[in-house]
């Protein structure tokens, strides 16, 4: 095998342990969560494939309630993420300045925690007790007897909260790409 067939095959081999991974951890439990789902019985006669289609039109019939809420507030967590990250991103790119390098930390360092323990620490935060609550009914935002905790612009805010500094990363990327910085 001449030199040049071997260096044109070394992306691809690099490749193939991520590859592989991917296949054993995502591909495969989405086929079988697809294989399951169009099955048919009970569990107590057992479960047949045959390719039951219909489970799909039965959820959505049931649950189209829930499917439209989540989709709409996807939709809004990602508008918001949008409409704070796109400016912080180019004010990174161009206003930074020295500060540039920090400000990037700080946008990676949510990373570092666990998406458990970070919604967990919001859910302490807004709780009926919690700070916030007890500030906004201080303030009077929030009645006396008012929840912030389960209510849609806390889910909101969560999701926003959770996926914003992916939305971030990815318009600091794109600044930098694109000014060349």
């Amino acid at each position: 095998m001449s030199i040049r067939r071997r260096r044109a095959l070394v992306p691809f081999v690099l490749l193939a342990p991520g590859l592989l991974w991917l296949a054993i951890f995502y591909l495969v439990p989405i086929i079988n969560q697809a294989w399951v789902s169009l099955m048919r019985g009970t569990l107590e006669q057992g479960y047949v494939f045959d390719w039951n289609w219909g489970v799909y039109a039965d959820a959505f019939s049931r649950y189209h309630e829930q499917f439209f809420r989540s989709i709409g507030y996807a939709a809004t967590a990602t508008v918001l993420a949008f409409i704070i990250s796109f400016p912080l991103a180019y004010f990174i790119a161009f206003k930074a300045g020295k500060w540039k390098n920090l400000m990037l930390l700080l946008i990676i360092l949510p990373f570092f925690t666990s998406y458990l323990v970070r919604t967990v620490a919001w859910q302490t935060i807004l709780s009926d007790d919690g700070p916030v609550v007890s500030f906004l009914q201080t303030i009077g935002l929030l009645s006396d007897d008012g929840r912030l905790l389960a209510t849609r612009t806390a889910v909101i805010a969560g999701i926003t909260y959770n996926f914003l500094p992916f939305m971030r990363c990815r318009s600091t990327c794109r600044w930098r790409r694109w000014t060349g910085g």
